[in-house]
């Protein structure tokens, strides 16, 4: 009999990689069955899951019942969690599926993490909620009786499309704007990569029990940045730093304490910490199969601009 993998955020980049992955190795998709958990089963996405074999469950980590019910007779759950700016929604939400999986017999959990902001930087960045939310519910999943391990991606290359994406300078040129060192380094994935490292967990849960995997494909500059979507473009990407206050004018209100501490965080003390470098490293050679470098994430999905 297959051992039942419940994954949640099952219809988003993360999940649906963990499923996708799951599916075309030859030995994880003999070892589990699929069951995706979403809270709108209607959607396209689900139903593409449901064509390739999945089995497709409605859950919300709001109702205690359908969480029992998504993990019946499971043994292994991958948590995703989506509160970004909700702190004790989002830790709430954890709580609860990771509760459902003790109560339910799980014999291991797998949930997608990041650093704790505040931990790291010794209280310097304490607004950085939507890090520290999952670092503190990674904390309460290893207080449970239960196995477990932790997945915890990098920057995504596809920030480049949207939220980092290079602006136009009025003079041909395009920069990528930020307050910090144009030195500052930042450990980037491609989110479809997902798969391959929690592939390495189901593959060998004892060895990465209570572990961090770092997920990354290797370290890029802000400088590195620039020049790879130049070469790609075939236009002039540039790095500006510009003042704090500048920057902090072109964010959302809402948010731009908790953005400007997330970027003076990665600068002073690395995103994953004193020992990036390591970590990064160790992560990526952990995973897999072989990561999309951001030059061929370029080529597969050209920067518009």
């Amino acid at each position: 009999m297959s051992k039942i993998l419940v994954v949640f955020g099952a219809t988003g980049n993360q999940g649906g990689s963990v499923i996708n992955h799951v599916l075309n190795d030859p030995q994880l998709s003999q070892v589990y069955r699929v069951r995706a958990v979403t809270r709108n089963p209607s959607q396209p996405t689900a139903h593409n899951l449901q064509a390739k074999g999945v089995e497709i469950v409605q859950a919300d980590a709001d109702d205690p019942q359908s969480l029992q019910r998504a993990l019946d007779g499971a043994s292994t759950v991958f948590i995703l969690t989506t509160e970004a700016y909700k702190k004790a929604r989002e830790i709430a939400q954890g709580k609860a599926i990771a509760d459902a999986a003790v109560a339910a017999g799980l014999e291991y959990i797998i949930y997608s993490t990041l650093p704790n902001v505040t931990e790291i930087s010794h209280g310097r960045y304490r607004k950085v909620d939507y890090y520290d939310s999952k670092a503190e519910t990674e904390q309460y999943i290893r207080s449970l009786p239960i196995k477990s391990a932790f997945f915890a991606p990098g920057c995504y290359m596809q920030n480049f499309h949207n939220v980092m994406k290079p602006q136009d300078l009025g003079d041909g040129t395009y920069g990528i704007v930020n307050f910090v060192s144009p030195d500052t380094l930042l450990p980037l994935i491609d989110i479809t990569d997902s798969g391959k490292f929690v592939g390495a967990i189901l593959s060998e849960p004892d060895r990465f029990e209570g572990e961090v995997i770092a997920a990354a494909e290797k370290l890029y500059s802000f400088d590195d940045v620039a020049n790879l979507l130049s070469s790609s473009l075939g236009k002039t990407v540039k790095y500006k730093q510009v003042p704090l206050d500048t920057f902090r004018s072109y964010l959302p209100p809402d948010h731009a304490d908790s953005l400007v501490e997330t970027m003076g965080y990665f600068e002073d003390f690395g995103y994953y910490g004193p020992r990036m470098r390591d970590l990064v490293a160790k992560g990526a050679k952990d995973a897999t199969q072989p990561l999309i470098t951001f030059t061929a994430y370029l080529t597969q999905e050209p920067v518009d601009l």
